[in-house]
């Protein structure tokens, strides 16, 4: 998903993901955030920014070119760029952020996918417990029983192939020369063989409940939790949204 993401903690050690599917957890920096997150007239503005696209109607019911439009339109990359700024970061021009807490709509399923893996399939069972209870009490459905379950059995291979990455990543990382060389070349490959799985695994997961539900799950339970920051550049937006990861 995003190329240039910066990836806090719940997701610092993931090299197991492409570097397009890469993206930045808002958790651990609530506290810089917290009042422009809470502000009225943020609010109002993405509110008047659907009412002036014709786009007035819920963030999973956005099409990939609807928010394509939206994040590259200048003026708005520039006035989220200076929201983040005003919160404490240092963002230069050519980079922009999106707040799920404030613009959902904005952020693609598979970002939003990217980080429910990753949380829902977490080595500690503390993290998955966690995530699968903020996410059930977020939506505004109700989950079939054996949700989870069946979640984890679609997902079982992405999973492994996340988890043969990660240990990729950490050979790559403490080898030097020729070793470390190959290591790298086995991770591009992981992460090319991971993408493909990722677009099949979320295509199943979506099957596991009606029509368009999988996705509301999305952006009710996890677009909240997430900011990326990204390249504003037209072409590089355009190749991830391609690629599908």
């Amino acid at each position: 998903m995003i190329s240039r993401a910066v990836v806090l903690a719940t997701l610092a050690a993931t090299a197991l993901l492409p570097p397009s599917c890469l993206a930045q957890t808002e958790a651990s920096t609530r506290q810089q955030v917290a009042g422009v997150r809470e502000s009225d007239a943020t609010s109002i503005r993405s509110q008047q920014r659907q009412r002036q696209s014709g786009l007035d109607k819920p963030a999973w019911e956005w099409t990939n070119d609807e928010r394509i439009g939206e994040r590259l339109n200048p003026q708005w990359q520039e006035e989220r760029r200076q929201r983040a700024n005003a919160g404490g970061d240092d963002l230069p021009e050519g980079v922009s952020v999106i707040s799920g807490s404030l613009e959902p709509e904005l952020l693609f399923p598979e970002e939003l996918f990217d980080m429910f893996a990753s949380e829902v399939l977490a080595d500690d069972p503390r993290v998955r417990a966690a995530f699968r209870t903020e996410i059930s009490n977020s939506y505004s459905g109700e989950l079939p029983e054996g949700f989870w379950t069946d979640f984890e059995a679609v997902a079982s291979e992405l999973k492994k192939i996340s988890q043969r990455g990660k240990q990729i990543g950490r050979d790559a990382a403490t080898a030097v020369d020729t070793e470390r060389d190959r290591a790298l070349i086995r991770l591009d490959k992981v992460r090319s063989q991971k993408c493909t799985v990722f677009k099949e695994t979320l295509r199943r997961s979506r099957a596991l409940l009606p029509p368009g539900e999988f996705d509301r799950l999305l952006y009710e339970g996890v677009a909240p939790n997430l900011t990326i920051q990204e390249d504003t550049s037209t072409n590089s937006l355009l190749d991830r949204v391609e690629r599908g990861c």
